[in-house]
């Protein structure tokens, strides 16, 4: 007999993964580009952790998950490979708009996010082949945007515009990344991992531009806090590390560049109003994502995760100086001196004395700021009286500097070549002076 009441006469509501798995098989048949259109921002609007625009904000180890779990989530994003492999054959045929561009793009944005939150094998394998598909909708424009460039310029005004080509080959990365073994059960496949980070190198790096190099960061990070791995820890660690080196040399050219050309990354506005944006690098992830990810790795309850999360931000130090000023002073050339062997070094005394150095550098940060505030209270009774306090101050200096020139040029005319050394050792108290407590103790607080 059927049951009575309420409960048995209430009609079975459909699942969610239900839904999801009957899109996923039936998502490839979608030839209308408009609905497939629709029924992938629906998705990626579920992938979206709460509360996010998509914007170039921070990309750390503690940000939001999205609203699904992981099951959730690997059967939504085959749905969304099912669309997208759909579609490839129209958009390739008609092209890509303006606004169909910047939507793919965002679309590519929010799945590099998953990279690195994602745990299971099935979620992660099914993010690597909607990121497949996606890459391949994405470069499908590329033959046609070749052809446009041979047209009249009339005629190209009239084509819609096409996307750079480049993310299938970043997919087909990922995917090894996140290859398994076809003999070994539950086992991944090593050689096509470590395969894929080898191809890694500086060269293909700078190659990149952010939305490219966006998912192969947040993957190798992810495979960094893998304390269980040491073949692929250490491999995700070395493809960092040669990311480190490439965004370094952008910089520097970069530089040059702005040197040469002051309108670079600036923008001129002689010929017209619009300030062109700046140059799509590798470099911006340093404070988005290789920062921000390097220190929640210092969190971690493993000291090998923690020795490759530190010594991946010592490298940025290094290899970037002119970003983390703050930073350089907890470095040095010897390694019993250096902040960032020491803090994960296995003995407890190296240990402590990373920690005496940090706290001494903050403690001289914090009695110049006093020495400043105890100074502007003094001088900031009268304007008149601080008009002359400044006079006088500004006269005593020059004639002090005067001074200590005369002794300066007496003593090398004895000593020889020992003047340089001098003014070295003098200029560092003033240069502990100008780091930040603010930088020191966000160093310090995941520790």
């Amino acid at each position: 007999m059927p049951l009575q009441g309420p409960a048995g006469n209430r009609p079975k509501r459909p699942s969610v993964f239900r839904q999801l798995a009957l899109m996923e098989q039936l998502g490839q048949y979608c030839k209308d580009p408009a609905a497939a259109a629709a029924l992938a921002a629906a998705l990626v609007a579920l992938l979206r952790p709460p509360g996010s625009t998509g914007g170039g904000g921070r990309v750390g180890a503690g940000c939001k998950r999205a609203a699904l779990d992981d099951k959730g989530i690997a059967r939504a994003l085959g749905a969304l490979a099912a669309l997208w492999k759909g579609s490839a054959e129209q958009q390739q045929s008609l092209g890509v708009s303006t606004a169909q561009q910047q939507q793919l793009l965002q679309h590519w944005e929010v799945l590099s996010l998953l990279l690195g939150q994602l745990n299971s094998r099935d979620s992660r394998t099914a993010s690597a082949a909607a990121m497949m598909a996606l890459g391949a909708l994405i470069d499908s424009n590329s033959s046609s945007e070749a052809a446009a460039s041979q047209l009249p310029p009339a005629q190209q005004q009239q084509q819609p515009m096409q996307i750079d080509s480049g993310y299938a080959a970043v997919a087909n990365i990922i995917a090894g990344l996140n290859s398994w073994s076809t003999e070994t059960l539950d086992e991944p496949n090593y050689d096509r991992r470590l395969s894929s980070y080898q191809q890694l190198q500086q060269q293909q790096w700078c190659s990149y531009n952010r939305l490219q190099a966006l998912p192969l960061l947040l993957h190798a990070f992810h495979d960094m806090r893998n304390d269980s791995d040491l073949a692929l820890r250490q491999a995700a660690a070395a493809a960092l590390t040669r990311a480190v080196v490439g965004m370094a040399e952008l910089d520097r050219s970069l530089t040059v560049h702005q040197a040469i050309d002051p309108a670079v990354g600036q923008g001129s506005t002689a010929q017209n109003q619009v300030k062109p944006q700046k140059p799509d690098t590798l470099v911006q992830l340093v404070p988005r994502v290789l920062y921000p990810q390097s220190k929640a790795g210092l969190r971690s309850n493993s000291l090998a995760v923690r020795q490759e999360h530190a010594a991946l931000l010592r490298d940025m130090v290094l290899q970037l100086p002119q970003r983390f000023r703050d930073l350089l002073s907890l470095t040095s050339s010897d390694p019993e001196t250096d902040f960032f062997l020491n803090i994960t070094h296995l003995q407890i005394h190296r240990r402590g004395r990373a920690l005496q150095l940090l706290s001494r550098l903050v403690q001289q940060q914090q009695d110049y700021h006093h020495q400043q505030q105890g100074w502007e209270q003094h001088t900031a009774t009268s304007p008149a009286k601080k008009r002359k306090v400044d006079s006088v101050v500004d006269a005593a200096q020059q004639l002090q500097a005067q001074q200590q020139e005369l002794q300066g040029s007496d003593a090398a005319a004895i000593v020889g070549q020992k003047r340089p050394k001098q003014q070295h050792q003098e200029q560092q108290p003033q240069q502990q002076q100008h780091i930040s407590v603010r930088v020191l103790m966000d160093i310090a607080a995941p520790l």
